[in-house]
């Protein structure tokens, strides 16, 4: 069960990665332009996260979705 928590986890960032950091926006071909690129992305998600006093965890933002959706 921990694993799904953990996938589930990796998911969202990458999600909210692609919508709101442009994560694959990215058109450079060197391996090291590639990889500054997905890092600032990711890392700009969790630091938002952080900046709002929320955990660096995305369980409360899937039982926070669940509950504004009913």
């Amino acid at each position: 069960m921990d694993y799904y928590g953990t996938r589930f986890q990796v998911g969202c960032c990458f999600r909210d990665s692609k919508q709101f950091t442009g994560l694959t926006d990215c058109q450079r071909r060197e391996l090291d332009k590639l990889n500054f690129h997905f890092n600032v992305a990711l890392n700009a998600v969790n630091l938002e996260l952080r900046k709002r006093g929320q955990p660096v965890s995305y369980t409360h933002l899937r039982a926070h979705e669940t509950r504004s959706n009913l």
